[in-house]
């Protein structure tokens, strides 16, 4: 029997417990980052909406062959103090889109609050401001509705409401 030890002999029992802390650390992280990045949405009907999956992408081709620029961003407080949302749009050469109306409504992105419908009125060539009164302040979705003719565009972008 040969009893000559080698220098890695002692370390092997303590392999186990290593590769079972490196087991933990790398789930550790990856439950840290699912939990972090879970925005909490979920899609209603989304079977239904999975099968016209289809449709959504000619939509979003359909939008993006037209070519229109929307901007919309917080503007300057209304007469009674209220903030407004301001929303600018150009077609593909950069001149601004008339007679384009804008439908709109704020949409509480993770929290059941009723929505907050906006009436936007033109304040000049390609641009519309609507004031805006959210019950809470953080984080609002802009949903747009831009359309002209037989063409239509559809529009979310995440605002803060300060």
């Amino acid at each position: 029997m040969n009893t000559e030890r080698h220098w890695f002999d002692r370390y092997i029992p303590w392999t186990f417990p290593a590769g079972f802390v490196v087991v933990i650390a790398v789930n550790a992280f990856m439950a840290t980052q699912a939990i972090s990045t879970f925005t909490g949405t979920v899609v209603p009907k989304h079977y239904e909406r999975g099968l016209q999956y289809n449709q959504v992408l000619a939509e979003a081709e359909a939008q993006r062959a037209l070519g229109w620029q929307v901007v919309a961003s917080w503007g300057v407080p209304s007469a009674s103090g209220l903030p407004t949302v301001e929303v600018t749009v150009t077609d593909r050469t950069g001149q601004p889109l008339y007679g384009a109306p804008v439908v709109g409504r704020l949409v509480r992105p993770l929290e059941a609050i009723p929505d907050v419908g906006l009436t936007f009125q033109s304040i000049g060539p390609g641009r519309w401001s609507a004031v805006a009164d959210p019950p809470k302040r953080g984080q609002w979705d802009l949903r747009l509705r831009v359309e002209q003719g037989n063409d239509h565009m559809l529009l979310s972008k995440r605002l803060l409401v300060p």
